[in-house]
């Protein structure tokens, strides 16, 4: 078996639990990201199956995920249940205990007021597409888990936002919320968040899934604003950027299959190392003193 579509739950996807003929920790994206990103060592500790201790997130950054979460299921319509709490803020307690009870629960919590206008900017961005040529009719949140490294196989897995098929083709769709959807901002996300390794990963599964050379798989990245005039810009990654992405996506398959094989999960250094100057820093350090 070399790919599957799977369906779990976002929790389970999450926390690697996968079907039982998917053995072993899988790669995720993310996880690759950590693994070249930081080192071996925070992979392991942030892997669900490994160390799993996971991620501490802040108030703001839970917020942020909400409202993610709520425009994917808004614009692909499918998701985890909304919960829509009455309220002008978080500020009052019985808003703050609805809002994390939601989350426990694995819902999305949002006041009414930001529904309202998530709903607003959904139908904009939807109209947006649709004026591109971008209409996504296909299928959303698909799950995929397939091998990787024939000589020493290793798992992976993917939550791909938007799949289209048809005609011997296939074309993914893959949707951020941001406020800054300006085009030098959106090259700027996608290599500060590794979204073209994100690419190199997800068009290598639709890949093993389909059975189709990657000459007929297209990857669409569409950047929506989530404030006035909720801006969207779409567009591919350029040579460079797919090159530097499949790159990094087989750097982390080798590391990721040689840490396992091992059960050896290095950290930045072994052996002390020195301390180079940054390259901003040039000259002499100059000491000024006035004369007497």
């Amino acid at each position: 078996m070399r790919a599957q579509r799977i369906d779990i739950t976002e929790d389970d996807y999450h926390a690697d639990k996968l079907p039982d003929w998917c053995t072993g920790p899988s790669l995720s994206n993310s996880m690759a990201k950590i693994l070249l990103d930081k080192s071996p060592a925070h992979a392991y500790a942030a892997h669900p199956k490994l160390g799993g201790a996971g991620r501490v997130l802040p108030a703001s950054t839970l917020a942020t995920f909400d409202a993610g979460k709520l425009a994917h299921k808004l614009l692909l319509g499918r998701g985890a249940e909304v919960v829509v709490i009455d309220g002008e803020d978080w500020r009052s307690k019985e808003a703050r205990e609805a809002r994390d009870e939601a989350r426990e629960a694995g819902k999305i919590p949002t006041l009414r007021g930001a529904y309202d206008t998530a709903v607003t900017a959904a139908d904009i961005v939807r109209g947006k597409l649709a004026h591109m040529g971008i209409d996504l009719d296909g299928h959303s949140e698909v799950q995929l888990a397939w091998q990787e490294n024939p000589s020493d196989p290793i798992w992976c897995r993917g939550m791909l936002d938007h799949l289209r098929i048809g005609d011997g083709r296939a074309t993914i769709f893959d949707l951020k919320t941001t406020r800054d959807a300006k085009p030098m901002s959106a090259s700027h996300s996608i290599v500060r968040y590794g979204y073209d390794t994100q690419r190199a990963a997800y068009s290598r599964a639709v890949e093993s899934l389909l059975g189709i050379g990657c000459r007929a798989i297209d990857f669409v990245f569409i950047f929506a604003e989530t404030v006035p005039p909720f801006a969207v810009t779409a567009g591919r990654l350029d040579d460079v950027l797919v090159a530097r992405g499949e790159e990094r996506w087989n750097q982390a398959i080798d590391l990721w299959a040689r840490c396992l094989r091992a059960d050896h999960w290095p950290e930045y250094a072994n052996t002390l190392v020195q301390f180079e100057a940054p390259p901003w820093m040039s000259g002499d350090i100059e000491i000024g003193f006035e004369e007497e």
